[in-house]
């Protein structure tokens, strides 16, 4: 099969979720640590505002965090959040290879603040969670833990309620 139909060509969901499956039980045994998402981010979030000089590595999310001290000296460790950006520059790559590619006009201010506002409240959603539904969801699996059960059957049953809810209007 060509290279150029191959990216044209929507794979099939189950090759996403097993190659998921494959990538972060492998991603759990090399690092001792299931993969996640928002705590890589907190600590780029917070690295970014403390070269502006703000001074957040004061706050008490981060002092005696032994993973946010060792990102300040050195975040090229900080494993997590070089797959992400890997994540990002492959599907740049492949978008662009697809001649996929496109840049979204901003229709209105409106837009702009209702996706500032809905990020901020995603990331503070995801602190007090103690992370997102990737190591909620995807990284207790990896781990056999309980907890992903639970989190997968609450998501399905909100997810649910939550499409009944958009489509009754």
């Amino acid at each position: 099969m060509p290279m150029k139909h191959l990216l044209k060509l929507e794979w099939p969901y189950l090759w996403g979720g097993i190659a998921i499956a494959v990538f972060n039980t492998f991603f759990l045994l090399l690092n001792g640590k299931p993969w996640g998402v928002t705590t890589s981010l907190t600590l780029l979030s917070a690295k970014i505002v403390d070269f502006f000089g703000l001074g957040i590595s004061g706050w008490s999310y981060y002092m005696g965090n032994e993973r946010y001290a060792q990102f300040i000296n050195n975040w090229i460790i900080e494993i997590d959040l070089i797959i992400i950006i890997g994540f990002f520059a492959g599907v740049l790559i492949s978008s662009i290879s697809a001649k996929e590619f496109s840049w979204k006009k901003i229709r209105s201010k409106k837009q702009i603040m209702l996706a500032i506002t809905g990020g901020f409240i995603m990331g503070y959603g995801a602190r007090l969670a103690s992370g997102c539904n990737v190591g909620a969801f995807i990284g207790s699996f990896s781990s056999l833990s309980l907890h992903g059960w639970v989190f997968a059957i609450a998501s399905f049953v909100g997810v649910y309620m939550g499409i009944k809810i958009m489509y009754s209007r």
